[in-house]
């Protein structure tokens, strides 16, 4: 497990998570985009994870939801947060050890480009 603290960079963080789980060939890595413009990943166990329950909460939200913030200024993380999960329980985590524990608990990691 790796104890190196999340970047803002996406791929970087990406690209250690699948370095970390290179012999895993049960964990999904989902690139998705939020709100139109957001690059976004998340990270979870086939099996572990109810799929059609991200679909339909998170996916859906991405693509239909509009965040009710002015488009010149950039998106705060609390305001991402609150508007994919209003009502779920969330943790945040600023290490991968942390990261790479949920994960392999059967939660779904969400990494977003540009916050760390």
């Amino acid at each position: 497990m790796s104890t190196e603290q999340l970047t803002q960079s996406l791929q970087k963080n990406e690209s250690l998570l699948r370095n970390t789980f290179k012999d895993s060939y049960d964990i999904i890595f989902r690139r998705v985009q939020m709100f139109g413009e957001i690059q976004a990943l998340l990270v979870y166990v086939d099996g572990l994870v109810d799929t059609s329950a991200l679909d339909n909460v998170l996916l859906k939200s991405w693509m239909f939801g509009t965040p009710s913030l002015e488009r010149d200024k950039p998106i705060a993380f609390d305001n991402i947060l609150e508007q994919l999960f209003p009502i779920a329980s969330i943790q945040t985590a600023d290490n991968f050890e942390d990261i790479e524990k949920d994960i392999l608990s059967g939660c779904a990691a969400l990494l977003i480009d540009g916050y760390e």
